[in-house]
């Protein structure tokens, strides 16, 4: 017993049946006896003594064990609740699904107003939240490249300073040549020479204005998809853009991202069917505009007049001393009158031009206003629809759509009850060495 060693009173073979309390005093009586006595060792004997000591020796273990544990502990405790973190509250039930969609679209409304309002001081730091900015950009690119395209298609739909008419030689036989050397006036001269019909002499056949126009007009719609093509993609990265910052958890945020895009679809849908109507209004001919027109075409037919004075003065006035510009702009306008066909043609083109300068800009701002802020910005857009009270409409009343959506998957389940058991588990034992004093501040 110096050694370390506890005596105990094993039962005899008659006692197997008795219980703990009946050896236990039964123990005690029997170390009070005889040499047991003598020995002088009361705390080395019977099994409150060995039970007392093997707790402290338990204790002393548990004491230096421990704080080698806590940090342990406190770091695995971390990463359970920040993989519980991630998988969101718990989602078994409508009423929680319900809560949890009107949750996300709540953050959902607020992101998107500020991206569509331009309050990007409001929003993460992603260029592709910045939706007002990329919108702006695109439609400067589209009327850009529409402008571009049209003049050099058309050879002569662009800005009136560019009305000029090439004649270097005072010899009228040679100037009708010239003139229809110029693209922009063959190609009218021959439209309306292969569309001759039951107008008078000198003047033009109705069609040969749409025929013009038309040929001018085809790569509209061209330009226009491409545009509603690029905001479409970037609505769809900006709605992504959203949920990536409200939205930890994937499975959640594809299911609604998923949801969202038949939203997407159907505004890409509607966008090209108003883009037919529009186009569609300036193929069949010219349209209503409230627009002076006749005031442009005076400006361009004088602008032409005097661009062709003008090349011609030098050698006008070498010849001629006493000439003066009236004069000579004189002579070129009796010249036209008396040319029936360069007369159509300048007329045609004046005509043209001066509507070109007020339906390619009515083309751009529609497109603006009726395609991209009506359809793929407007009410429908996934960047406006999902709100509160569209999932409270849409999804209180369709259970399955809703789970759909919001319900967990059985691996989702069982990994958040894995997650809770394993949490219970480390608190109590961060709690149990807090006991030991321990881990506290």
């Amino acid at each position: 017993m110096t050694q370390g060693w506890f005596g105990l009173r094993n039962r005899l073979p008659i006692e197997a049946n008795t219980g703990n309390d009946e050896r236990d005093h039964k123990e005690n009586l029997f170390f009070q006896q005889g040499a047991w006595q003598e020995l002088n060792r009361p705390n080395r004997l019977g099994i409150s003594n060995l039970r007392q000591a093997l707790s402290k020796m338990h204790n002393n273990h548990l004491m230096s064990s421990i704080p080698e544990l806590i940090p342990e502990i406190e770091l695995r405790l971390a990463i359970c609740n920040s993989e519980l973190g991630k998988l969101g509250h718990p989602r078994s039930t409508k009423a929680s699904q319900l809560d949890c969609m009107v949750a996300l679209a709540s953050k959902f409304e607020k992101l998107s107003t500020y991206a569509l309002d331009g309050r990007y001081e409001k929003l993460p730091e992603d260029p592709e939240l910045k939706v007002r900015k990329i919108v702006h950009e695109a439609l400067e690119r589209f009327t850009h490249e529409l402008d571009g395209y049209t003049w050099c298609a058309g050879g002569y739909f662009g800005d009136s300073r560019e009305n000029g008419v090439e004649l270097d030689t005072l010899e009228e036989e040679l100037w009708e040549d010239q003139i229809l050397d110029d693209s922009r006036f063959s190609e009218i001269g021959e439209v309306i020479r292969q569309n001759r019909g039951k107008e008078p002499p000198g003047e033009v056949n109705p069609c040969v204005m749409g025929i013009l126009w038309n040929r001018r007009t085809q790569g509209w719609e061209d330009f226009a998809v491409k545009l509603i093509d690029e905001l479409v993609r970037s609505i769809g990265v900006a709605v992504g853009g959203i949920f990536k910052n409200i939205c930890p958890d994937e499975e959640l945020r594809n299911n609604t991202r998923q949801w969202l895009s038949e939203h997407l679809d159907s505004i890409y849908a509607s966008a090209r069917a108003e883009l037919e109507k529009i186009v569609s209004d300036e193929n069949n001919g010219f349209l209503w505009t409230n627009q002076d027109r006749l005031s442009l075409i005076h400006k361009f037919a004088n602008e032409r007049i005097r661009s062709m004075s003008d090349r011609l003065w030098e050698p006008y006035v070498t010849a001629n001393r006493d000439a003066s510009r009236l004069s000579l702009e004189r002579k070129i306008k009796a010249w036209i009158g008396k040319r029936s066909n360069i007369s159509a043609i300048f007329k045609t083109y004046d005509l043209i031009l001066s509507y070109y300068l007020v339906a390619l800009n009515r083309f751009i701002d529609n497109i603006g206003h009726q395609v991209v802020e009506r359809h793929l910005l407007g009410p429908t857009s996934p960047l406006r629809i999902f709100q509160p009270e569209y999932i409270v409409r849409t999804l209180q009343e369709d259970d399955e759509l809703l789970r759909k959506i919001a319900g967990e998957n059985e691996n989702k389940v069982a990994e958040r009850a894995a997650l809770n058991a394993e949490k219970v588990s480390l608190e109590k034992a961060l709690s149990t060495a807090r006991t030991y004093g321990y881990g506290l501040n």
